[in-house]
């Protein structure tokens, strides 16, 4: 039960003010002042499965059993403004409800959202666990006389000294993400998310067998680059040339192993003109050194949902956002008779993903994602038959690519025209489409093989390479590089059949168009801008994978584990706090990461 707020005229309201906050309508005023509030957190022990240190430390490490936690807060500051239409109770105790997120705090800040409480950080692994692994917490808030939802976001500080709380209406948020998808479609643009390492770059080092060595990177100098800091890399072939193909079609963000830095470094180089790489660069770094320091060194480190915000809308929130203006989606029940943004959570109280439809991921080493999106992972690898690393972004992935983006909008067109279509398009569905269909085709062209009462020697693996020349096969697609099942001149492979088959009326007809499709670019002023998401938005990069991939050194000391790496901003330009904080009561700790 919660209870009642302090009577106004024992607690005057301090006259802080919020600076501008964009276009999110924060209402708030508070009849209270800082050091006469000290809430307390209640912690489910429902939530201890998302949180491996709270497991650990619980009696009996049975996850489960168990009070629950009461965590008290130190309020240090208050930024309420005094003149606001809408008054909040400030209880005793709340309820926390989950984890959320890195991408719901860049919407926050993306729209200008200044803070409004400042708390003392919470000396509870729980905590711990959220900071690590850059997350958000939210409880719910009270309004007078309103039904309307409200919830307070709680994040940790840079250096792990405060909670940086900030009121938000729930439908506000809502509205924000959901916008954010409907811009970025209707520029005629889909997610697509980079590797860095082993993808698009390898580095040039003598220390370890993963790099390129110096003489191997003196033998391709059109390849090589500088870092600021004084290390090589050496580019995927046509690299340059493939972003500028893609950001046609894509808006294109990055998600790495490496530290922040390096991450940035690299794009710089391939992105000199900063036109190509317009989302988020993001270094999934800080979640894998924490999953290690705590034994999950096999836990994924990325998350679409760390990225892409909109990936938590529910299937109806999705379907609705592609035919409505966001101000008029359906929002999902709650069962409570409320609504919410947030799609239902697992048993830890952790955000799943429920809209996985729009990113594609380009990367080498699909496990390092979350195991529900690695359908959207397109992986790639080392060309064959090369004595220098390489990897071939064309024909493959550039044909690929176009297949998704034509078919999607083409689909996106036909349902938000006819009211009867009840199945909304998806990107990855559409690659998964693509698949199969170079599956059967290449099931279809198989010649004719001799009866095992006929052989000589028993059947054996289909070799890799035939040994007379012929370009070995792709574990990845079945096909030979470079060259397709059905073809004779190294064409792209055939488009597959359309969703549900050829059907009667299709028969043996191939889709085989003889060059990539290529979809209507929208005009060049629009391109990158369609989430909301500028370039010195988020920033952060990618190396240490596991099964003997490739990490960039750090700092200069070689590869491995980073050391001692800072904690960075999500954001390329500047701190996302409030550009002060607290150390231990006050201090120079940084805003909010």
């Amino acid at each position: 039960m919660f209870t009642s707020r302090p009577s106004r005229q024992e607690l005057e309201p301090r006259p802080y003010r919020s600076p501008s906050v964009g276009s999110l309508p924060w209402g708030i005023r508070s009849p209270c002042v800082p050091n006469q509030w000290a809430p307390t957190l209640i912690l489910n022990p429902a939530l201890v499965g998302g949180s491996p240190s709270w497991a650990a430390s619980r009696p009996g490490n049975d996850g489960a059993a168990g009070s629950p936690a009461h965590i008290p807060l130190v309020t240090r500051e208050m930024n309420l403004p005094a003149d606001a239409a809408r008054t909040f109770f400030l209880d005793r105790q709340y309820h926390v409800m989950g984890m959320l997120p890195r991408s719901f705090f860049v919407v926050l800040k993306l729209n200008h959202a200044a803070h409004h409480f400042v708390f003392d950080f919470p000396d509870h692994p729980w905590f711990r666990d959220l900071f690590g692994l850059r997350q958000s917490c939210y409880v719910r808030m009270r309004v007078e006389n309103s039904t309307e939802e409200w919830d307070l976001h709680l994040k940790p500080s840079l250096d792990s000294s405060n909670l940086f709380g900030y009121i938000y209406r729930r439908s506000d948020l809502r509205r924000i993400i959901v916008e954010q998808q409907q811009a970025l479609l209707q520029s005629r643009r889909l997610p697509l998310v980079f590797d860095l390492d082993d993808t698009l770059v390898r580095v040039v080092g003598n220390n370890d067998p993963r790099y390129v060595t110096e003489r191997e990177a003196a033998r391709i100098p059109h390849r090589v680059r500088d870092l600021e800091d004084g290390r090589k890399i050496v580019l995927g072939d046509r690299v340059h040339e493939f972003l500028e193909w893609a950001h046609q079609f894509y808006e294109i963000s990055v998600c790495s192993l490496g530290d922040p830095n390096y991450v940035k470094m690299v794009v710089k180089v391939l992105d000199p003109s900063q036109t190509w790489i317009k989302g988020i660069l993001y270094s999934a770094r800080p979640e894998y050194n924490h999953n290690v320091q705590a034994g999950l060194k096999n836990t994924p480190a990325k998350n679409l949902l760390a990225i892409y915000a909109f990936c938590t809308l529910s299937p109806q929130e999705y379907r609705g956002s592609l035919r409505a203006p966001a101000a008029q989606v359906v929002v999902q029940e709650t069962g409570n008779g409320g609504s919410s943004i947030l799609p239902p959570s697992s048993e830890s109280g952790t955000l799943q993903a429920t809209s996985l439809h729009l990113p594609l991921v380009i990367d080498d080493m699909p496990s390092m994602w979350a195991p529900d999106q690695q359908d959207n992972v397109i992986s790639v690898r080392d060309r064959r038959g090369q004595n220098i690393w390489d990897v071939a972004l064309f024909p493959m992935v550039q044909h690929v690519l176009s297949y998704v983006h034509t078919e999607f909008f083409r689909r996106l067109d036909m349902f938000s025209a006819n009211q009867r279509e009840t199945d909304p398009p998806s990107a990855s569905g559409i690659y998964k489409d693509y698949l199969r269909g170079m599956l059967r085709e290449q099931i279809g062209s198989t010649p004719v093989s001799t009866p095992r009462s006929q052989q000589s020697t028993p059947p054996g693996p289909v070799p890799l390479d035939n040994g007379n020349g012929a370009a070995p096969l792709n574990s990845s697609n079945g096909y030979r590089n470079g060259t397709n099942a059905n073809s004779s001149n190294g064409g792209p492979p055939p488009v597959p059949p359309p969703v549900g088959g050829y059907g009667r009326n299709h028969g043996n007809h191939e889709y085989r168009p003889a060059e990539p499709p290529q979809p209507t670019p929208p005009n060049s002023q629009s391109a990158g801008s369609g989430t909301g998401y500028d370039r010195r938005g988020p920033g952060y990069p990618d190396p240490h994978r596991q099964g003997g991939s490739h990490m960039p050194p750090v700092n200069g000391h070689g590869g491995g584990h980073p050391g001692n790496m800072p904690a960075h901003s999500l954001h390329r330009t500047s701190n996302s706090g409030s550009g002060h904080g607290w150390t231990h009561g006050r201090g120079n700790g940084g805003g909010p990461r």
